[in-house]
């Protein structure tokens, strides 16, 4: 007999994740944390002290006020990338810097 409300596991976890909201927020942090480096080059992630997201917030802590300065320059490029590594548009909407 064919069910008509199949679905794929990976779907249906993703729609029970969803729907508690705290996980996902998690899950999207470890996924910002696991791809930084592969992103942003290792000499990035190497200065890059904390990452953490707080609601639609990153924050980053660094140790090179050169590399915070550049990153603050270009927070647009910034937050297109991380955006893409959560695969989610405007998921994050402001980056503070320390």
């Amino acid at each position: 007999m064919k069910r008509h409300n199949d679905k794929h596991i990976g779907d249906a976890l993703d729609g029970w994740l969803q729907s508690k909201g705290k996980l996902t927020a998690k899950r999207h942090l470890h996924r910002l944390r696991q791809q930084w480096p592969l992103v942003m080059g290792q000499g990035i992630d190497d200065m890059t002290d904390k990452i953490d997201l707080q609601g639609s917030t990153l924050h980053l802590s660094l140790n090179s006020s050169a590399l915070r300065q550049e990153l603050h320059q270009n927070q647009k490029l910034l937050l297109k990338k991380v955006n893409e590594i959560l695969g989610e548009e405007n998921l994050v909407d402001r980056v503070i810097l320390s």
